[in-house]
């Protein structure tokens, strides 16, 4: 009798995981959109998306040294959880939350836009080589973040309706916790960004 009222386990990791799956789907909608916007563009000419995107692999950025790499790269993702953690505060954030993984794809496909104009077919090798890990690394962190940032969205407005109660303390900590990991991803991936964009100045534009 009990098993008709069991959900399979397989369902219930399925419905888990499809949050993740549709935010990164949304990032690669974003890489391809700032893939096409950057054609004929630098990055001053897209004001929109200026702060998440910055000519990495070039003799401009290798010359400011490795903390400024880091702060720069740090920065321009610390921006995006910030929004990600506010936005999962407000009960009608979703919006916001989503639009920040579109914004965090926008950046990244700007910056591969622009190697693969500058330096043509080689362009996907370099990609591959100097710019995928730390955009997966920021990918990762900005999936979790806005996945944290819906599900405590929803959490808030179940909060202020009538029909439900929910300990919103003990979850805020759990939510704040989890950015803390997300802010410790993003440090990792300002730490690659910066060696990449150093060690790719050393073997192409010495």
């Amino acid at each position: 009798m009990g098993h008709s009222a069991r959900v399979p386990a397989s369902k219930g990791s399925s419905k888990l995981f499809l949050p993740y799956l549709g935010l990164a789907v949304l990032i690669l909608a974003g890489v391809m959109v700032g893939a096409l916007l950057a054609p004929g563009k630098t990055p001053g000419e897209t004001s929109g998306l200026q702060l998440l995107s910055q000519e990495l692999l070039s003799k401009a950025a290798a010359s400011q040294g490795f903390l400024d790499l880091f702060c720069s790269s740090f920065f321009s993702t610390a921006v995006l959880l910030c929004a990600a953690f506010l936005f999962g505060l407000w009960a009608v954030g979703v919006v916001g939350v989503v639009l920040v993984a579109l914004f965090k794809g926008a950046g990244i496909g700007l910056s591969m836009g622009y190697i693969y104009i500058h330096y043509g077919v080689s362009g996907f090798m370099i990609c591959a080589l100097f710019i995928l890990p730390w955009a997966l690394v920021t990918s990762f962190a900005i999936v979790v973040a806005c996945r944290e940032g819906l599900s405590f969205s929803v959490c808030i407005a179940r909060a202020i309706s009538p029909a439900e109660s929910t300990h919103l303390w003990q979850l805020f900590r759990l939510y704040a916790m989890r950015f803390v990991v997300c802010f410790g991803l993003a440090a990792l991936a300002a730490l690659i960004e910066a060696g990449s964009t150093i060690a790719f100045s050393a073997l192409f534009l010495s």
